[in-house]
């Protein structure tokens, strides 16, 4: 018999994770589906299957539940605008179970679009048994109908919600549940104290056509309690789900194993944030690919044979033997990397090693880990014909290799080799590898190092030449040179060198010019800014795609010389790197950031030269001076506007409305003079500011716009304002569209700067308030918004837009607001 799913299920409320629902996307507002699911895997786990959750919850902050919870959401592909669908649901499950071992052999799925008591009684029957065959995984959902106020006979939808059920009583209708957001149907508080509630199942009434569903209003159950009755609501149920899995899944069983996870197309995996570990082994015809933040991290063997892709965040193995990431292809790309793992044990595993199979710089770039101190040997590629390369770069690709022991290791007790000979080997060119691979020192500022290769030690820190025994202006063309100290070009100089590493030195000359590389089109030219400063009249690529590798040394690292190159420049690295002097007239080709912040100083003409600039998963475009070509700004990457201006078009990746991509991020206080087109994410950024809007500018309905209050203050309190103590645009052309009717803006706000949301007690929110939010100074556009989190006990916030302002308002409630009235005002903040 199993324990009792009302005592031994938690109550977790689905927008308390972390301070204010911080911890999850959106606030977790539209988490109800991973939410209630997560609730039931710690039921299961509290049965002894340990596999798929902790055996106790430990609360809303505890790091393991949010883990939980963001990862499940992941699978499941929840959206923090439009929530989980039931394909997200049913496929993410089955892939979570999967992981932990379950497989579709140990567990019968079944599902219906339209649940009732009794299938719901039917289903959770095994929970109860004395002796049970099986033990039950269970939600059903509940679609929001409201009478039509236009079309007689006609329950419009606006959306549903997910729920976990616990036990049914047939004979008194009812079945009691634990609800993620429980004032949806009780006039109660979000609390988990709030939980379980026990809720009366009805047949809903006939004649009513529902808004996109198939069968008659007869044909439906509805969810009924004191708070709905009279409201002009009905929760219709339309969706149940149930995974009956057998008791011989339990790790407790004698002779357990866990299910081997077949995989024999692409199989995507969003973390979301998290870290999905796999217990299982893994095989099939299929690949994995990862995308999103947090970690895929594999446990068993792997037989896979299909096309690999780390996406953004990490896959990573702890396995030391064979072929941890599968026989065949392995790219990485948007940041992602591909980390090894040991305990100590000596590694020596296999990548990409299946016939023809390579291993690829994805456009983006990406890393390759060795973590620990141990001993690694780790060999890349399939081809071993002489002719065809193993390692294959994207344009734009960069890859850094990290061997955790450092790079004093790397070559020795760290050995990363390429399969093959010839030109299956990297090449070598003034005795390094094309300086698009870089290897990645241990030191607290993850310095970068060129790299150099051979059959004998692999990859391995290539030999330099540093500034403490040969000048500067008397440094040979084929050198890579290392500058430790104050180098001064000569007046007038043109040194030359074949690759250049900058570890704290600086470099200066006025009218003096750097070449770095060969200058020649189609080639790589390699700068490592480990610290230190370039100033000097020019720094030159040629005709050459420069390289730039930047350390985490605080923001150290500074070119005040223009930049000389038509073949764009890539830059990588965890730091931060500032370009301060003009080089509009001298630089040309795409800038792609891929990793770490590049500032965009200086104080006149463009420090970015005229070509686009692409921002990459993670990393960050500062603009504190001017940027005159375009800024396109892709999933996860940042936009930061710190008082400089865009005056090229801007364009930000669009937030996923059913999945969790995070889309693009837009901040700060500063210009786009542009045609702008926002699909992403508007935040405030580290302190408030104003965002002026010249050209343009087009917010589609995936865009979210999150207004962060950093004091309690409003529009009448003096000093205070928009861009002040709060985030605000301003837009001056008429061609400005927010959303639409049917796609409208989404409006989010964060009180994490704050002591607490307008429900914590401050008499600040006793009193009606008004911010304004956006200005249209050309008195002409659009506005359509859709408020998320816009209604609380103790009051509700709204927009409105008047005489070209838009305004938010709080009006606070003479007495805490019942769940009609507070329904209704998140109604009015989802309505223009």
């Amino acid at each position: 018999m199993w324990k009792d799913p009302i005592t031994s299920t938690p109550s977790i409320i689905q927008t308390d994770f972390g301070p204010y629902g911080q911890s999850l996307p959106g606030d977790g507002e539209a988490y109800c589906g991973p939410t209630s699911m997560v609730m039931g895997l710690y039921w299961l786990s509290a049965n002894g299957f340990t596999q798929v959750a902790p055996v106790v919850y430990n609360g809303e902050d505890d790091p393991v539940a949010i883990n939980l919870e963001r990862v499940v959401a992941g699978l499941m592909r929840t959206s923090s605008e439009s929530g989980s669908f039931v394909d997200g649901m049913t496929s993410g499950m089955a892939d979570y179970l999967s992981a932990c071992g379950i497989g579709p052999d140990l567990y019968q799925l079944t599902s219906t679009s339209n649940p009732d008591l009794a299938w719901l009684a039917d289903q959770l029957a095994p929970n109860v048994s004395e002796s049970p065959q099986t033990i039950v995984l269970a939600n059903f959902a509940v679609g929001w109908f409201s009478v039509s106020q236009t079309t007689k006979g006609y329950m419009e939808n606006s959306g549903g919600h997910v729920l976990a059920p616990l036990t049914v009583n047939l004979t008194g209708g009812t079945i009691t549940i634990n609800n993620a957001f429980p004032a949806s149907f009780e006039n109660v508080p979000n609390l988990p104290s709030s939980n379980p509630q026990t809720v009366q199942i009805a047949q809903m009434p006939s004649g009513w056509t529902l808004e996109n569903q198939p069968l008659p209003s007869e044909d439906y159950s509805q969810v009924v309690t004191d708070a709905l009755t009279g409201w002009g609501v009905y929760a219709v149920l339309w969706q149940g789900q149930a995974w009956a899995i057998s008791p011989s899944a339990l790790p407790s069983t004698s002779g357990y194993e866990p299910s081997t996870w077949t995989i024999n197309q692409p199989k995507v995996i969003n973390t979301n944030g998290g870290t999905l570990t796999v217990v299982a082994p893994i095989s099939g015809l299929g690949g994995l690919h990862k995308y999103g933040e947090g970690t895929l991290l594999l446990t068993n063997t792997n037989q896979l044979i299909g096309h690999n892709t780390v996406g953004a965040g990490t896959l990573a193995s702890t396995r030391t033997s064979g072929t941890p990431f599968g026989s065949f292809r392995v790219m990485v790309t948007n940041g992602g990397i591909l980390e090894l793992r040991s305990d100590g044990a000596t590694v020596d595993v296999q990548i990409a090693s299946g016939s023809l199979a390579t291993f690829v710089i994805g456009p983006t770039g990406g890393a390759l880990q060795l973590s620990g101190s141990g001993n690694y040997r780790v060999v890349i590629g399939g081809n071993d014909d002489g002719t065809l390369t193993n390692i294959v770069r994207n344009p734009g690709g960069t890859l850094v290799i990290v061997p955790g022991g450092g790079m004093a290791q790397l070559g020795l007790t760290q050995q990363v080799f390429v399969a093959g000979t010839g030109a299956n080997l990297p090449i070598i060119t003034n005795g390094i590898v094309a300086p698009y691979i870089l290897g990645e020192d241990d030191d607290a500022a993850s310095s970068g190092k060129f790299l150099t290769y051979s059959p004998s030690e692999g990859f391995a820190s290539a030999a330099t030449v540093s500034s403490t025994d040969v000048s500067i202006n008397d440094v040979p063309a084929d050198a890579v040179y290392e500058v430790v100290d104050s180098q001064a070009v000569e007046s007038g100089g043109v040194p030359q060198v074949a690759a250049l590493e900058v570890n704290g030195g600086a470099i200066t000359g006025g009218d003096a010019s750097i070449l770095v590389g060969s200058q020649a089109s189609g080639d790589a030219a390699g700068l490592i800014m480990n610290g230190g400063s370039i100033a000097t009249a020019s720094l030159s690529f040629g005709a050459a795609e420069g390289l730039i590798y930047t350390n985490a040394t605080g923001g150290s690292s500074q070119i005040a010389a223009a930049i000389e190159g038509s073949a764009g420049l890539t830059i990588f690295g965890p730091g931060t790197l500032t370009l301060s002097a003009d080089s509009s007239d001298t630089l040309s080709g795409l800038i792609r950031v891929n990793g770490g912040t590049l500032i965009a100083g200086g104080t006149g003409g463009s420090a970015t030269g005229a070509g686009e600039v692409l921002v990459s998963y993670a990393a960050t475009l500062e603009v504190a001076g001017t940027v005159t070509g375009a800024v396109v700004v892709g999933e996860s990457g940042t936009l930061f506007m710190n008082g400089g201006t865009v005056s090229g078009p801007v364009t930000i990746a669009a937030t996923g409305t059913d999945t969790p991509a995070p889309g693009g991020i837009l901040q700060g206080s500063g210009t786009i003079s542009g045609t702008t087109s926002i699909s992403g994410i508007i935040q405030s950024g580290p302190q408030a500011g104003l965002i002026t809007f010249t050209g343009e500018t087009t917010m589609t309905g995936d865009a979210s716009f999150y207004w962060r209050l950093q004091k309690l203050v409003d529009d009448a309190d003096p000093g205070a304002g928009p861009g002040i103590y709060w985030n605000a645009l301003q837009f001056n052309s008429p061609d400005t569209n927010l959303g639409t009717k049917n796609a409208p803006l989404w409006l989010f706000l964060d009180f994490s700067a704050l002591d607490g949301d307008p429900d914590g007690g401050n008499a600040f929110w006793k009193k009606p308030h008004t911010w304004t939010l956006f200005t249209y100074a050309a008195d002409a556009g659009d506005f359509w918004p859709a408020g998320e989190n816009f209604s609380y006990q103790s009051g509700s916030f709204n927009t409105v837009f008047d005489n070209w302002v838009v305004s938010l308002q709080w009006k606070p409630a003479a007495s805490p607001q019942s769940l009609p009235e507070r329904w209704r005002a998140n109604a009015r903040a989802r309505s223009r």
